[in-house]
């Protein structure tokens, strides 16, 4: 699986061996408020579409041990934008 931004990549790559999710990471990070967070959309949609990785754990373990004194404060946001991403997967690609 290719998961691609669409905000920086317009044409679809051609491979067909692989599947190529576009996601508009940067433009979804912007509306959150902060354009940095748009490895944690990715990580979201990419929850969403393969659903290999344990969410639970991701929110909350490794966010808060990661995220310590100062950087506490970004947790909020990376959940939100986690829950982004896997919205976005849900609106976008399973109608």
């Amino acid at each position: 699986m290719l998961l691609y931004t669409s905000y920086l990549i317009k044409v679809k790559p051609k491979r067909t061996n692989i599947e190529a999710v576009a996601v508009p990471f940067t433009e979804i990070a912007k509306k959150l408020g902060n354009e940095q967070v748009l490895n944690m959309v990715a990580l979201g949609a990419y929850y969403e579409l393969k659903k290999t990785i344990n969410l639970n754990i991701v929110l909350n373990e490794t966010l808060p041990n990661l995220l310590i004194g100062d950087k506490a404060t970004y947790i909020k946001i990376n959940k939100e934008a986690i829950q982004a991403g896997i919205d976005y997967i849900k609106r976008n690609l399973f109608k």
